[in-house]
């Protein structure tokens, strides 16, 4: 082997020690000051964190986004209206609609919408829409809708 591949090779393993450091550092730091004050500390999320986050990790930092956005309006929970009238769906099949309506720091409530057909779409009475509302911890939920969410909370900080 060649004296330029030794320092070819010298340099990836130093790129590979590096990017572990940068890993455990920025890890390190969640674990210290949290992932929402870890964000603020560096100026933003970067998407290269994303990888070492875990799912326990996002829902904290939701649940600390949530809880600052409640001292923010001075209230227990912040529904979709504060945040610009976003909802996330939860879920939808032919005849429903469900919708993320409400966080606080604990769960989420989802509120139920019937869909109306062309053929109800005549009435007048929209009071019937309303379903009903029922909540979700975090911890229950899918990871895919986690990442949804945290993502959105991100928008927020």
């Amino acid at each position: 082997m060649n004296l330029q591949e030794n320092i070819q090779r010298i340099h990836q393993v130093m790129d590979v020690i590096n990017e572990n450091k940068r890993g455990e550092s920025i890890k390190n730091m969640i674990n210290r000051h949290g992932l929402y004050h870890s964000i603020k500390l560096m100026g933003g999320f970067d998407n290269s964190m994303d990888e070492y986050l875990s799912n326990e990790d996002k829902i904290n930092g939701i649940k600390d986004v949530v809880t600052n956005l409640c001292k923010k309006y001075d209230d227990i929970e912040i529904s979709s209206f504060n945040l610009n009238g976003h909802q996330i769906v939860y879920d939808e099949t032919d005849d429903e609609s469900q919708v993320i309506e409400f966080y606080t720091p604990e769960e989420i409530t989802v509120e139920r919408f019937k869909l109306l057909s062309d053929e109800d779409n005549d009435d007048d009475d929209f009071d019937d829409l309303y379903i009903d509302s029922f909540t979700k911890t975090y911890e229950e939920l899918h990871p895919s809708l986690i990442n949804e969410i945290f993502y959105y909370m991100l928008e927020q900080i």
